[in-house]
């Protein structure tokens, strides 16, 4: 396994800002996804081929995405905002 430098910033604001879109993306995927290095068609192409040759794994991937992707439903939304607004009045 290739051993990749990790910066550890105490915001995500004080990422340079080439990072920010692959941090973000990270967050929101969390472990529904297979992380790649964006710049590395290497690591996307084994990915790529790793998700081709595992019906399991993509079935795996799949339903976490469901699951991930209801956190950030239009209802989720509200409820978190609903939850800011209860503990800041």
């Amino acid at each position: 396994m290739r051993k990749i430098p990790v910066r550890v910033y105490p915001s995500k604001e004080k990422l340079p800002k080439e990072n920010q879109l692959a941090w973000k993306m990270a967050e929101v995927a969390a472990d529904a996804a297979l992380l790649v290095d964006p710049y590395d068609t290497g690591a996307i192409a084994r990915a790529v081929r790793r998700m081709d040759g595992d019906p399991a794994l993509r079935a795996d991937l799949a339903a976490r995405g469901r699951i991930q992707a209801a956190k950030f439903s239009r209802e989720a939304y509200r409820q978190r905002l609903a939850q800011v607004y209860t503990a800041v009045s």
